[in-house]
């Protein structure tokens, strides 16, 4: 698509320059310092080299989006001198450094996002205190606490991990989840995103229907979620994360669909307690603020992208053109690895699509439903299958080095040997579990006295289809 042309430097009464999703490369040319009379400035998703952020000279300047455009080094001090500001947007970028102190003078802004960068350094306590609708996630702030929202400021994974936690369920949580202790560890997450408890199919979707603001976290048992953006150009205070169908639904399981939530630029969730190890993630849409008659509101497009845990899996997803109309649900399945316990999906609105159809402000990530479940392969039931010399092969002799923690009738190994073929799991990556339990007949015997075979059997065999093989010594 070529780069930003130059000849905008020439453009010296242009009082709002918008190049969002262009598919234009960067740098932002250096002349754009020259239009001393912008109040509007907003450039996003830039292709091309890191460069810094470009000096601009307007004080008139209210609105200033330089989202996604690979822009790197420090907060420049010149902002500061933008009082008039009122929407700040650096988010998505490679900034680093602190926030200055110099910008504690920006009263008048009403938004900040300055998500997904690398500053580091304390959380300034002006913004804690003033911060009207500040957005910091994803950054690599001094860890200040165990609280992911304090009063306007998302704080999200802003922070980096200074002691994780050496329980597998946990270790992966971001900073601000540090304290978050597992009940039980999960194989699987059901939300109906945006709306009630539902139950789908004998499954039982939780309910996601905290209304979000421009800046916010919200946390359940087993998963959160980070919001973040302000619908820009949206002239009603009254808008809402969470929508509604504004057409007839026909299809089966429609209670997953006649609300949905939203976000103008990010939104991320989060599941925590998960057992590691390979999940299918399926993702339930419906376009739902679109008509599918032939009036102006048919005629509004959304596209955005897909991330799971990092990865971009859907580049310019369009819920319309997938589901083959409004109104009709779609579901897109992917697969992800869970490590450490956590996994993120995140929606990402890469400027494109319509923004004023059919108002303002409709555009951004919409999402029904999520559904997320294990995909570990159990093995058939087999008792008395190994052998105490392969179990202690598989433990390297019940070495120290390989305990990983007590049950209720002993110590817990892992399988030292990865590849050990007595221990082959079709998921390479799952470590095996062996389980080195006491004799039976001297410690445990009274509790199973009153048992029959079939019944020790039936009990074995439960464990024994644990997704993590578990095996016994006599």
């Amino acid at each position: 698509m070529g780069k930003i042309p130059d000849f905008i430097q020439n453009l010296t009464n242009l009082q709002k320059l918008s190049i969002q999703g262009s598919g234009l490369q960067g740098p932002i040319p250096s002349g754009i310092a020259r239009l001393e009379r912008l109040n509007d400035l907003r450039i996003s998703d830039l292709d091309g080299p890191e460069s810094r952020v470009p000096q601009l000279n307007s004080k008139k300047i209210e609105t200033l989006i330089l989202r996604s455009c690979n822009l790197m080094g420090e907060l420049p001090g010149y902002l500061a001198n933008m009082t008039n500001l009122k929407i700040l947007d650096l988010s998505f970028n490679k900034l680093s450094g602190k926030i200055p102190i110099s910008y504690s003078s920006l009263e008048n802004v009403e938004y900040m996002y300055l998500t997904g960068n690398q500053l580091t350094g304390a959380v300034p306590d002006w913004i804690l205190e003033k911060g009207k609708n500040v957005d910091l996630s994803y950054n690599n702030f001094t860890a200040r606490g165990s609280e992911c929202q304090e009063g306007y400021v998302n704080l999200f994974a802003s922070s980096e991990v200074e002691n994780a936690t050496s329980c597998s369920a946990t270790s992966g949580l971001v900073s601000c989840l540090q304290s978050q202790r597992c009940a039980k560890t999960q194989y699987n997450l059901f939300i109906n995103c945006g709306g009630s408890k539902a139950k789908v199919k004998g499954t039982t979707y939780e309910a996601d229907s905290e209304e979000a603001t421009p800046s916010s976290f919200f946390r359940s048992d087993y998963w959160a979620y980070s919001s973040t953006g302000y619908f820009t150009d949206y002239c009603s205070t009254a808008f809402s994360y969470v929508v509604k169908n504004t057409s007839t639904l026909s299809m089966n399981d429609a209670q997953l669909y006649k609300k949905a939530r939203r976000s103008a630029i990010s939104l991320t969730y989060y599941g925590f307690c998960l057992m590691d190890g390979p999940y299918n993630v399926i993702l339930h849409f419906a376009e739902i603020m679109f008509t599918g008659d032939k009036s102006y509101q048919s005629l509004g497009k959304r596209d955005f992208n897909i991330y799971i845990q990092g990865k971009l899996v859907w580049k310019d997803f369009n819920i319309e053109i997938e589901a083959g109309g409004v109104g009709k649900e779609v579901m897109r399945n992917f697969t992800a690895d869970v490590t450490k316990g956590t996994l993120e999906i995140r929606f990402y609105w890469a400027g494109k699509g319509s923004t004023g159809i059919p108002e303002d402000g409709v555009y951004g990530p919409l999402i029904s439903a999520i559904s997320v479940y294990s995909d570990l392969k159990y093995l058939a039931l087999q008792i008395g299958l190994f052998t105490l010399r392969q179990i202690k092969a598989a433990t390297n002799n019940f070495d120290p080095a390989n305990k990983i923690g007590e049950g209720g009738f002993g110590s817990v190994y892992k399988n030292y040997k990865r590849n050990y073929r007595h221990f082959q799991n079709k998921s390479n990556d799952v470590p095996i579990i062996v389980a080195k339990i006491r004799k039976l007949v001297t410690r445990r015997a009274s509790l199973y006295k009153n048992f029959s075979p079939s019944q020790i059997n039936l009990i074995l065999g439960t464990i024994w289809r644990f997704p993590h093989s578990i095996f016994a010594r006599s």
